[in-house]
């Protein structure tokens, strides 16, 4: 009886694979599909763990469109292939509901608002419509890495920081955020010599 479990979501995992996603409750529209991964794409800041929570959120409790362990066996097996999990979840959620139509526009709807702003910013960027202080050694990115670099070494090495004081000054700063990553390795080999001292 132990094993029965394991093997009827193993058979309804297979069902899919093999086309066959008639275990769903009721067929989704591909229309609802676009809509609903076009919206995950578009408010999932914060990475895989809250792609994750609002897919889960959306199939398994507002919808019941997957039960729960089903949705829990999607992010184990997505989880063991490379690549982004939560975006491999999103495709497999919809791939569920709809077979391999759902999974490509399900996929598409949600990788597209994603890509569409990095293009924009990256247009942006490169057209020169950002100021130059913004990425100057005293603006506002070069400030945001030093407080949590500097808090990241205070939390991981404690009081040890102190013999590599001023290490992490504003020309170190202005190199690492023009893309010369030298600086910042070195300021890295003096906190690990810092901590093989004490």
């Amino acid at each position: 009886m132990l094993i029965d479990g394991p093997i009827r979501r193993f058979h309804k995992l297979g069902c899919v694979i093999d086309g066959d996603t008639s275990a769903t409750s009721a067929k989704v529209s591909l229309a609802t599909i676009a809509a609903q991964w076009l919206r995950l794409g578009c408010i999932g800041f914060g990475g895989p763990p809250t792609h994750i929570a609002l897919l889960r959120r959306l199939c398994v409790e507002q919808r019941h469109w997957l039960d729960a362990k089903e949705f829990e066996d999607g992010i184990s097996t997505t989880s063991l292939l490379p690549g982004p999990a939560s975006t491999q979840l999103a495709i497999f959620c919809a791939w569920r509901l709809r077979g391999a139509a759902g999974a490509i526009l399900g996929g598409v709807c949600f990788i597209t608002p994603g890509l569409v702003l990095i293009l924009a910013l990256s247009a942006a960027f490169l057209d020169g419509l950002f100021p130059h202080r913004f990425f100057h050694h005293d603006g506002l990115l070069a400030r945001t890495y030093r407080s949590v670099i500097e808090r990241l070494a205070l939390d991981h090495l404690g009081d040890r920081v102190a013999h590599v004081g001023g290490a992490l000054d504003h020309h170190r700063l202005a190199a690492l955020v023009g893309g010369d990553a030298r600086p910042f390795a070195q300021f890295g080999l003096e906190l690990l010599e810092a901590q093989r001292r004490v």
